[in-house]
């Protein structure tokens, strides 16, 4: 049983489970997706067996291998007027909650920098985010792996943030003192080559 969270269970884990699934066509794969917190406490339980995710669990309690690196970036549609002098905090912001990787580093560097935003919503998932600057309803942040895994998009422009929050690591992780089996140990070695 492997769980990520919904942009993980949908961009990442498929083309894995893909080859995982064609190489071991005879053994049981669950796929759960769902927030951080509830991962965390299903693999804690046991009910899961593996995780990915951007979000540092204890490592006194679990394991990690580095799966990725993952980059921040500003989302702004590009009908903005902004993006000619590339200032926007005035500009209208979609933006995760609170007790989110990505919230908590964007407010650090909004921190660092005394910038305070305009959120107009505030949202559970990093894909509605971006679909809605799609739309136009406001600038966002938003992880490289969006970027990369949906088609390109003319009508958004993205901007480096050059702070070190901006760049994270994506881990797999699984309970420390856990047996291992084989289908894990595979099922590992086919996510992180």
């Amino acid at each position: 049983s492997v769980g990520g969270t919904y942009l993980f269970s949908s961009f990442i884990f498929p083309p894995i489970i893909d080859k995982f699934r064609r190489a071991y066509p005879h053994v049981k794969l669950n796929l759960f997706e769902g927030h951080t917190p509830l991962l965390e406490q299903k693999l804690f339980a046991g009910e899961l067996d593996i995780i990915i995710d951007n979000y540092l669990l204890d490592a006194g309690i679990y394991e990690k291998e580095r799966f990725m690196e993952e980059r921040l970036l500003l989302a702004v549609p590009s009908s903005f007027d902004s993006n000619r002098r590339a200032v926007f905090k005035d500009e209208p912001f979609v933006m995760l909650r609170s007790h989110n990787d990505t919230r908590e580093r964007v407010d650090t560097i909004l921190g660092r920098a005394g910038i305070q935003l305009n959120y107009t919503l505030k949202l559970n998932q990093l894909l509605t985010t971006y679909h809605l600057t799609e739309y136009g309803m406001g600038a966002s942040f938003v992880s490289d792996t969006v970027v990369k895994c949906l088609p390109e998009n003319p009508d958004i422009i993205y901007y480096k943030i050059d702070d070190p929050e901006a760049v994270r690591d994506v881990y797999l992780y699984y309970k420390k003192n856990k047996y291992l089996t084989r289908s894990m140990i595979e099922f590992i070695k086919m996510a992180i080559p």
